[in-house]
């Protein structure tokens, strides 16, 4: 019974996220299509985030809490990076401050990436009028990910890059909410559906912050 209990654990893990790399290196191993900017930001941990349901008196970040998002215990810097868009040109993550940043990391062979991004595209079109920016980063090459995003219409930024080791990154997809000024609000891994009336309502919320 209890063998069985942790087949089922393992295969609940395996649906809802994937290992970050496909052919089994480590990040270090792996070639950016972009050069990092290493931020002086404390990378993203454990020891700074709280477990969803955690309570909080921050009314935000009991409702990010409450949808499954591990949050923010302090103020605590998204470490910065520069990636490349499909259309070749190069942006940094600081270029995004005054939106709210919804920054998720993907891979086309990711099956529960695949499956959360047509909720993702919703959630981009209810929130075009906010300031609130979707940035999905791949460290996969270029003519993969732009068939990928090409086949199936998908018109939210896209960025070519690697960020991993900065974000402690270790399973994807992995989503981090980032504040207006910069700051990690929460982080959630593993695939969601973002377009129901619920997350759309936080978001629009946290947008006018």
């Amino acid at each position: 019974m209890k063998i069985l209990i942790i087949i089922i654990s393992f295969f609940m893990i395996y649906l809802t996220a994937c290992a970050t790399s496909k052919d089994g290196k480590t990040n270090q191993e792996k070639t950016s299509t972009a050069n990092n900017s290493k931020s002086k930001a404390e990378k993203p941990s454990e020891k700074n985030v709280d477990s969803p349901g955690t309570s909080t008196n921050d009314p935000i970040l009991q409702k990010l809490s409450d949808e499954g998002f591990s949050i923010a215990k302090e103020k605590v810097e998204a470490p910065n990076f520069k990636a490349k868009l499909l259309n070749g040109k190069m942006v940094s993550l600081k270029d995004y401050r005054g939106k709210i940043v919804f920054l998720n990391f993907w891979a086309t062979w990711c099956g529960p990436c695949v499956r959360e991004m047509p909720s993702m595209q919703v959630l981009y079109e209810k929130m075009k009028d906010q300031p609130f920016v979707i940035l999905a980063l791949s460290n996969e090459d270029h003519k993969t990910v732009k068939s990928f995003i090409d086949k199936n219409k998908y018109d939210f930024p896209i960025l070519l890059g690697d960020a991993t080791e900065n974000y402690g990154i270790t399973g994807i997809p992995s989503t981090f909410i980032i504040g207006k000024d910069g700051n990690l609000l929460g982080r959630l891994v593993g695939g969601n559906n973002w377009s129901t009336k619920a997350k759309i309502k936080l978001f629009k919320e946290i947008a006018k912050k």
